[in-house]
């Protein structure tokens, strides 16, 4: 009887270890399938950034461009704006002189037209 055991004992154990050795090789595949899967998930979202961070630099390249542009405009407003002060001394300074001159012909009965001929 025992012998009958012993083999049959030993037939069921050789038996489960097939299904057992199918079921690990089953997840195993299963295991590696998922992590392809999550591989091929994570490059395309790698592929995604590289993508939107192109763009991304192509935008900043635009803006550095349009800020260089402002940084020029706002010089140039600078100068124009710093110049105004010797306009302006320029205009007083010329009209002080003009005055003279049309008050004396304004008392003759000199027209302005003939003054500002007159002084030209």
């Amino acid at each position: 009887m025992n012998v009958s055991n012993t083999t049959t004992g030993s037939a069921s154990s050789l038996l489960r270890h097939p299904a057992s050795s199918s079921t690990s090789s089953s997840q195993s595949q299963s295991h590696l399938q998922s992590r392809i899967a999550s591989k091929r998930a994570e490059l395309e979202n790698l592929r995604q950034l590289r993508d939107l961070s192109a763009d991304l630099a192509t935008q900043l390249t635009a803006l550095e461009e349009k800020l260089a542009t402002l940084r020029d405009g706002t010089q140039s407003v600078a100068l124009v704006l710093a110049n105004w002060d010797n306009v302006l001394r320029a205009i007083s300074m010329a009209a002080s002189m003009l005055r003279p001159v049309y008050l004396s012909h304004a008392c003759s009965g000199i027209s302005r037209m003939a003054v500002e001929r007159c002084c030209k």
